[in-house]
């Protein structure tokens, strides 16, 4: 590394060639000020504030931009620097207006807080015609340009970070300003509302509407969005008690830097809903009644009890939650295991994910992603299939968008729906619905035809090439493109594209694993990253898209029927050992029921009780009404869900916010939630509930704390060894820890068999997707919306979210529109074999003719009706797609 030798302020400092003036100086304590320049953001020099003087030229330059020199004289302070600074401040003061009192940026406006520096006061300047204010009817933002300082961050978050470019300068001179395209107001353009603008604006120009409450913030704590699998970082702004607002963290060593999504920077409202869950309330003739916690814990150990000891724990089911923290999901799988005797253990998002997971565990040892969103950034090469990012997970659509805009990266992307990633995409794969399958094939087949694997790879880090390539010896590219719909050529082309890349990456999403083939799709996606060396190599690897906040850490503690704590197998007879040491009781033989199977035990009347936590498997698994015929349901959750009110016991629980403990994302980041907020109710926290309820079936679980749990976790779960206070309080890390170090810029390899190496898997199954005809001619959707997310269990209870989009909707193409005689709003009927939904019809012209979409966050109008329950064969269908038919009402 070049290094030049340069004096600052008196001080001689040797600096890396290539850093600017601001750069060298921050890096030794120098404080410059500035308005238009932040870390993340590239540096343009608009503001001048940050302008230094170069002795040895005489001249006086920006430091955001001025690279440094050798020999170079600089400071920082001079007089004629500090007198420039003042001018520039008592300029932009005079075309600002006098509204700090009623300012929403208040205290934490960066100009005011300059000026209050440099001791400007009054300005002494006539004042200059300010912008007015712009209306935008969104719930969440305002822009009031009479307050904007021309510093161009937004438009550079806008542009660089989220890569959406709604915003940009119009016109010129003194008309310039920040706006979108023919200055049409943010809901009409393409703004997501991700409030990045709003986080990096220095004045306040850009401010929060609808907010929970008008008072600064007395404190701020930082915690875990508490929505998508991202895990996105953030500070919890408390005011009396109450989360009053949500910023990013704003470290590089986080998934979201400063950005974040809707959703986590304006939904979290939901925290104050008056429909929160506060007491304990028990099933009646007449409804629910409250009751105290004493007789609501004593009822649940007595009935619950009670069908063990006269069913068997086989006839209990434990349906956990991605929404509980690690510790509570360990105390969960636990309180089944050792208390109640039973491995019927699982959480509705598992279940979708359910032949992956198995997948990824036999082929590569780890179910679970290999690399984190900054590798991603990084890659050569990403291919995204089944997956629609910008929706589902947009912090990980920025950095794929960042990837695709900034370097050389090519993106190739395989869906039906034409999604925000195709306008970026190198090469846009558009199959049949349900045919990736017959793609996957013809991709793998190319690579082995053309001889384009990764050699040294394959032979050093997998098992059983033979047996793939023998499967594969009669598969014809030209046969398996027509099948999905593609043209051969550009099916080739996508091959070679991801065989060349140095580095390429695989994102998938519920595209393939709520497929009914999910099993074989996922392993030829991981064959394709391990011929092609893409698994640990150079950083790259399999990134599965799951959707629920800690899914990742709800599995890896073990909330499986057919997995222990750490992912490891009911065969694993040392940790079968460990855990009958530490527990006191031995884990029950066999594996048990999956929250589908548990479903139709409930049915069929073979399961007779049931402990739903953090769950709503009444709004997404077919057939859940069923567990309203237990003998005894209760439900621990934030509001009075569809499974609650199907349950004779209903327990509140306490939102992210309102906790402690660690949580996992989907790179496997661990990080500590710390609590901001007070619940709403006087109730003892979820893992003190669990506790409780042990003690009342006969077993003492001497924790005094959630860190008490955690020390345990570190004994029985390999993957999560060391996870120390100390270590998280510092950073999050990701698991497994190579050597116990500390893990921040890389990652482990990507394999976590013993000896090393992957195995190769041979699918050879028959893309069994639900093929449309006849009596039901279109093919349904079902899918995540970017203003809510899964079930809507919490979004639907923001307010702004609700705002933005309020209710349920069936998407259908312009082609499909004009041939049922639909136009837009109208209500339509969407009949399946199994039942019927409606709703306002909207055309969409993302979708293929014969595909039709609808959200599943509404419960007024659920698709997840429409598919088989769990009693008809799980493989004939999935829960991805289902034929339906359109009927205008």
């Amino acid at each position: 590394m070049e290094t030049v030798t340069l004096s600052i302020d008196g001080k001689t400092i040797s600096a890396r060639a290539g850093s600017t003036v601001l750069e060298v100086a921050r890096q030794h304590g120098i404080s410059i000020p500035t308005l238009c320049h932040h870390n993340a953001l590239r540096s343009i020099g608009a503001c001048r504030v940050c302008q230094v003087e170069e002795e040895s030229r005489g001249l006086v330059v920006p430091a955001c931009v001025t690279k440094v020199q050798a020999g170079m004289v600089i400071a920082t302070n001079s007089e004629r620097v500090v007198r420039n600074r003042r001018n520039i401040v008592r300029l932009l003061l005079a075309a600002h207006p006098e509204s700090c009192v009623v300012c929403e940026k208040g205290n934490r406006c960066e100009l005011r807080d300059l000026a209050a520096q440099l001791g400007v006061g009054r300005h002494g300047l006539d004042p200059m015609p300010y912008h007015p204010r712009v209306e935008d009817l969104n719930p969440f933002m305002t822009r009031d340009l009479s307050k904007c300082i021309m510093c161009a961050k937004c438009v550079r978050a806008d542009q660089e970070l989220v890569c959406e470019g709604v915003i940009d300068y119009n016109d010129r001179g003194f008309d310039a300003h920040p706006a979108t395209l023919f200055s049409r107001p943010l809901e009409t353009a393409r703004c997501t509302f991700c409030g990045t603008c709003l986080t990096v604006c220095p004045t306040g120009a850009i401010a929060e509407k609808n907010k929970i409450s008008l008072d600064h913030a007395g404190g701020r704590t930082r915690s875990v969005c508490s929505f998508c699998a991202c895990g996105c970082s953030i500070n919890l702004e408390q005011s009396r008690g109450q989360v009053a607002g949500v910023s990013p963290v704003g470290t590089a060593n986080t998934p979201n830097g400063i950005s974040m999504c809707v959703k986590g920077h304006f939904g979290h409202d939901y925290l104050n809903s008056r429909e929160r869950l506060s007491t304990p309330l028990l099933k009646t003739g007449e409804g629910f009644k409250p009751v105290s916690w004493e007789e609501a814990l004593d009822l649940a150990g007595r009935e619950l009890g009670r069908i063990r000891d006269e069913h068997g724990g086989a006839a209990l089911g434990f349906i956990g939650g991605a929404r509980g923290t690690n510790e509570e999901d360990y105390l969960f799988q636990k309180l089944a295991r050792a208390v109640f005797q039973t491995n019927n253990v699982d959480f509705s998002a598992r279940s979708n994910w359910d032949q992956v997971f198995r997948t990824l565990l036999a082929s590569t040892g780890f179910a679970a992603g290999s690399s984190s969103f900054k590798d991603i950034e990084a890659a050569d090469a990403i291919l995204v299939i089944g997956a629609d990012p910008a929706a589902t997970a947009p912090v990980l659509g920025y950095h794929i968008r960042r990837a695709a805009r900034r370097k050389e990266t090519s993106l190739i992307v395989i869906d039906p729906v034409r999604n925000k990633l195709v306008p970026l995409a190198e090469v846009w794969l558009r199959p049949k619905a349900g045919a990736d399958y017959h793609l996957l094939r013809g991709l793998l087949r190319v690579i082995l035809e053309e001889n384009l694997t990764d050699q040294e790879f394959v032979t050093t880090k997998t098992r059983d090439l033979a047996g793939l390539t023998a499967a594969m010896a009669k598969v014809s590219v030209a046969e398996c493109a027509a099948l999905a719909g593609v043209e051969e050529d550009e099916l080739r082309r996508a091959a070679r594209l991801f065989a060349a890349a140095p580095a390429g990456f695989v994102v998938f999403g519920h595209g393939v694993s709520r497929q009914a083939d999910a099993g074989d799709l996922a392993a030829l996606l991981v064959d394709l990253v391990l011929l092609t060396g893409n698994l640990g190599k150079n950083r790259a690897g399999l990134m599965p898209v799951i959707k629920d906040s800690n899914a990742q850490g709800a599995l890896d503690m073990g909330l499986a029927p057919d997995l222990l704590p750490g992912q490891r197998l009911f065969s694993d007879n040392p940790a079968l050992l460990n855990l009958k040491s530490v527990w006191g009781a031995a884990v029950p033989a066999g594996a048990g029921l999956d929250a589908p199977g548990m479903i139709a035990a409930a049915a069929e009347g073979r399961l007779k009780g049931a402990y739903v936590f953090g769950d709503n498997p009444a709004a997404c698994l077919p057939g859940a009404e069923a567990l309203g015929k237990l003998d005894f349901l209760v439900v621990q959750d934030l509001f009075m869900t569809e499974t609650a009110a199907l349950a004779d016991l209903v327990l509140p629980s306490a939102a992210w916010a309102e906790k402690t403990g660690t949580v996992t994302n989907m790179e496997r980041r661990v990080q500590r939630l710390n609590r901001a907020a007070v619940s709403p109710g006087d109730f003892p926290p979820d893992w003190r509930v669990m506790t409780e309820l042990a003690a009342r079936l006969g077993s003492s679980w001497k924790y005094a704390s959630t860190d008490d749990v955690l020390r345990e976790i570190e004994t029985v779960v390999p993957l999560y060894a060391e996870m120390s206070r100390a270590r998280l309080d510092e950073r999050a890390v990701f698991w497994p820890l190579p050597g116990l170090e500390d893990v921040f810029d890389t990652l482990p390899h990507g394999i976590g068999h013993p000896d090393g190496k992957a195995l190769l898997l041979a699918p050879n199954g028959g893309g069994s997707a639900p093929a449309p005809g006849g009596e039901y001619p279109y093919l349904l959707m079902q899918g995540g919306v970017l203003a809510h997310l899964g079930t809507g269990a919490r979004s639907s209870h923001s307010k702004r979210l609700k705002m933005a989009l309020a209710g349920p909707y069936v998407a259908v193409s312009p082609e499909d529109m004009a041939g049922n005689g639909l136009a837009e709003g109208d209500m339509v009927r969407v009949v399946s074999a199994n039942a019927e939904v409606s709703a306002p019809v909207r055309g969409d012209s993302a979708l293929p003719p014969g595909l039709v979409f609808m959200p599943a966050c509404f419960a007024d109008a659920r698709p997840s009706v429409l598919f088989p329950g769990p009693a008809a064969d799980r493989l004939s269908g999935g829960s991805k797609h289902c034929p339906v038919r359109l009927e205008k009402v």
